[in-house]
């Protein structure tokens, strides 16, 4: 534990000590909750698709399959069970059945930030309903403020790239959100300044621009870590100038770090 504790130094990286132990290889087998969801006997769907032979499930059939996995997640303390349930479970429902999915896939995610990571193809994708965008809004938001209460970037990055990616504004003023730059987070620092420019926030691409130029008089350690930022704002001539020429180059070959989903949302809003 030391040795790797030392070793993840040198990446600016640590143990988080409330997320280690050390066990024997034959205790808390995952093979056991792997198993209970994995042979879950699901009813058969009793609806159908209006217009449509499609057949459909009720919310009511899949709750209790999304109950054992919160179950098996508080008996193995991780949130694994729940990551995997919300893989699993059936998404062919009816418009009520998809949007009270959503709505507990929300609920789940933002006491276990861990499932932001594909709550978004696993649950939003896949179960599109009129209020999405609204569920989504809420979400992000909720997200938002609760990452700058606990110093979660992660949290907040999630909360951005949802509102991205589904069009969906935060109910957060200017001051309310501009917090963001004091976490010292790059990730955050670009979603934000491509959150500014998709819903018109001048004040907070201003301040996010400022920062990339600031970067200018820093030294190439503070370059190094906001690369992706000032790759974003910086231009070719101000990259080369910067000693960033391999970033320069990147730039003038027209190469984007985006999503062409997100440079096609920027580009069209």
């Amino acid at each position: 534990m030391r040795d790797l504790g030392l070793e993840l130094r040198e990446f600016e990286l640590s143990l988080n000590e409330k997320k280690t132990r050390i066990i024997p290889v034959d205790q808390e087998r995952e093979e056991d909750w792997i198993l209970a969801l994995s042979s879950y006997p699901f009813p058969t769907p009793t609806g159908f698709v209006p217009h449509d032979s499609k057949e459909v499930f009720r919310y009511s059939q899949i709750r209790p399959y999304l109950a054992l996995a919160r179950q098996l997640a508080e008996e193995h303390e991780t949130s694994a069970p729940i990551h995997y349930a919300l893989k699993g479970v059936p998404k062919n429902l009816n418009e009520r059945g998809r949007r009270l999915l959503c709505q507990e896939a929300i609920n789940l995610s933002v006491s276990r930030p861990y499932l932001c990571q594909s709550i978004g193809t696993t649950i939003f994708d896949a179960c599109p309903h009129e209020s999405l965008g609204a569920q989504v809004s809420v979400f992000a938001s909720t997200l938002s403020r609760q990452g700058l209460l606990r110093l979660q970037p992660d949290a907040i990055a999630h909360a951005l790239f949802f509102a991205l990616k589904y069009d969906a504004r935060l109910d957060l003023s200017d001051e309310g959100i501009l917090p963001v730059l004091d976490l010292g987070d790059c990730v955050c620092n670009v979603l934000l300044l491509l959150y500014a420019r998709r819903f018109e926030r001048p004040l907070i691409a201003r301040r996010v621009k400022c920062l990339a130029h600031q970067l200018r008089r820093g030294n190439s350690k503070d370059q190094d870590q906001f690369w992706l930022l000032i790759y974003e704002v910086w231009s070719e001539k101000e990259l080369r100038g910067g000693g960033q020429n391999f970033l320069a180059d990147l730039k003038a070959a027209g190469y984007s770090f985006l999503s062409p989903e997100l440079v096609h949302r920027l580009i069209n809003s």
